[in-house]
Formats: C-alpha cells, structure tokens, sequence
C-alpha cells in the first residue's frame, strides 16, 4: 500500500519504543584497538533486535549508533500497537539473553539495553531537504517521551519502561508494576511510568511487588518510615531491586529537606 506511505504529515496515535546499548561508548573505548569486533558484535545485535521487531509488524525507523527507534500504527493502521510493542520488547529482552549467552560463551563482554515505550499522537510523514534526503519518520513529544523514558532505566535500575499511556491499552496478560510518577527533563506534567516484567519474574517475586505498592502508597502520602519498611521488605525478598533502592534514596532526600506542601508524588528528572 505506497499510498499510505503519503507525502507530507498528518496525526497518528502511534506507539514508539526506543532501546539503547548501556555504557556503549565505554565499551567503544575499552576496544578501540579492535574496531571489527565492535562492529561485528554490534552487527549481531542489531540483527537479532532487527527480527525482532519484524515479526511483531513494527516500523523499524532508523539505527542511531547502537540505539533503536521503532514505531507502530503507521503507515499502516495496527488497532494492537500498544499490545505489539510491548510483546516485542519482551521478546527483545528474550533474545537479547540468548545472545548473551552465546558472547559470554566466546569469551566476549556482553550487551545490556534499556527500553522505553510510549503510546501518543505523533506527526508521520516524510522529512527532510526535499529533493536531497527524506526520511517516512515520526515526531512529536509522544516520541521525544519514549527516548526520555528509555534512559530513565539507568535511573530506577530496570530494563524496559512503559508509560501510563501505553499501559491503559494493554490487557492484564501483559505484566508489569506502576513504579513512579515522573515528569522528564523540559516537561512540568508528570507521567506515570511501568516496569515491564517477565512471567517468572512476577511469579517468583509476587510478594515482593505487593509490598513495593503499599510502599508506593506511603511514599506518595510522605508516610516515610512506612514506605521505607515497605522498600526494605521488597529488598529482603527481592534483592537488588532497582525501584525499591532508587525510592529508598528519595525518602533520605526528603527526610533532610521535605518536598513542598504541593508535592503530587512526582519526580523531576535532571538529565535526558
């Protein structure tokens, strides 16, 4: 259907995922003497990542270094591009594990990523210098929300983050935890942010996340110590949490100097 593929923009609800290598320009660095084997493990990557995302139907958009851009609902319309995007980055996460295995067997370091996924209205068509170079490309704060929320996972310690947006269209088959209210760098409206989490992570650590949301509860009500005890409980039975450790620096912060008589719950992130 090229027809779709129209000149000029219109308004799409689409969802777009990012995903970004952790510490690659490191790795870069630390290898600078053996560029074919970053080209040839970053190659190998891409390429599994890029299967992907086809077999889910996505719009893969474009490789910037070694981060991934990939939208759904446009050019062709897809009713599930939330439930889409959200099964592929899981099953990213999947294959980024086997490989992971496979690098770690040939005596190579292996990759870890970030993933962030928001669903919202975005401006499709093509950009560019018009007779030079054009790109069939998504853009808009939808768009620049789901880069932000990707390096948000360095934040809370976690893998792949979904926003409020994209987690009202999901079905309860898909698991994941409501973890924070964050409002990202340049924006002044906070958003409610998810973790994506596998069947047996959620299974083997059901209580644990049970005690993570009462401790949501109370750290949103400035009830400290409870929340506290809620966070420490979840370490006990989850140790290494990334949320529960990142919330439990806060409640030190807000102890030495409280939040405003207005605070919502929110967080302002610092940086991109």
């Amino acid at each position: 259907r090229p027809d779709l593929a129209r000149l000029g923009g219109y308004k799409q609800e689409v969802t777009i995922l990012f995903s970004d290598v952790r510490g690659f320009t490191v790795y870069c660095e630390e290898r600078k003497e053996q560029p074919s084997e970053v080209v040839s493990i970053l190659n190998e990557y891409l390429g599994g990542m890029t299967d992907t995302v086809l077999e889910w139907e996505g719009t893969l958009d474009k490789f910037v270094g070694d981060a991934v851009m990939v939208y759904w609902g446009a050019p062709l319309p897809q009713e599930d591009h939330a439930w889409r995007a959200v099964r592929c980055a899981c099953q990213m996460r999947s294959r980024l594990a086997t490989l992971q295995e496979k690098w770690k067997s040939e005596g190579k370091q292996p990759l870890d990523i970030g993933i962030g996924i928001n669903t919202g209205e975005a401006i499709v068509g093509n950009i560019g210098a018009d007779g030079k170079k054009m790109d069939y490309t998504v853009i808009g704060d939808a768009v620049n929300l789901s880069s932000r929320l990707e390096g948000l996972n360095k934040v809370y310690g976690t893998a792949a983050l979904i926003t409020a947006a994209t987690e009202l269209l999901l079905s309860e088959r898909v698991l994941r935890r409501e973890i924070d209210r964050v409002a990202v760098k340049g924006k002044a409206e906070a958003v409610a942010i998810y973790e994506l989490m596998s069947p047996t992570d959620a299974a083997q650590h059901a209580d644990a996340f049970r005690h993570f949301a009462e401790g949501l509860v109370h750290y949103r009500n400035r009830r400290w110590d409870e929340a506290e005890r809620a966070f420490r409980h979840t370490l006990e039975l989850k140790p290494g949490d990334g949320p529960s450790g990142t919330l439990l620096k806060r409640i030190e912060e807000f102890r030495a100097s409280p939040p405003p008589a207005d605070w919502d719950g929110s967080w302002q992130a610092e940086t991109k």
